[in-house]
């Protein structure tokens, strides 16, 4: 007989309604944890890149103002006057007070350095160095 010959093998269709063994649906969850784990790693990083880029602008735009506002202020600083002697010191870089703080709030926790050099007569260089709470620093150079 014809029917009798394939009545113990199994179809694929008997073989999905039977159900998953323990074993598969273990694995299934296994998987599907590892995926979902990733994909929540992606979004903390994410998110971690988006705060250190939020701090690296601050800093950029905080630099910026301090510098014009040193640039404003330049003006009080020495120029070489009668007194200044460039041949008597032509390897020397000279250098002026430097000014160090932080910045009010709405920015704590940014500090700020500001240097300039006197490089060749007429011309000063200006450095503003900003460091953010965690540690991100960006340095500007104007040549004035």
């Amino acid at each position: 007989r014809y029917e009798d010959m394939f009545s113990s093998l199994k179809s694929p269709f008997k073989t999905f309604l039977s159900g998953f063994s323990f074993l598969e649906l273990l694995m299934a969850m296994s998987i599907l944890f590892i995926v979902v784990i990733f994909i929540m790693e992606l979004f903390v990083a994410s998110s971690r890149y988006l705060l250190r880029t939020k701090e690296c602008w601050t800093a950029s735009f905080l630099a910026q103002s301090k510098m014009e506002s040193s640039i404003e202020n330049s003006s009080s600083l020495p120029t070489g006057g009668e007194n200044f002697n460039p041949m008597a010191n032509f390897e020397l870089k000279w250098v002026f007070d430097p000014e160090k703080g932080n910045f009010p709030s709405p920015y704590e926790g940014y500090r700020y350095e500001t240097k300039s050099e006197l490089d060749q007569i007429p011309l000063r260089v200006l450095y503003v160095t900003v460091t953010s709470p965690s540690g991100v620093s960006i340095t500007l150079r104007a040549i004035h």
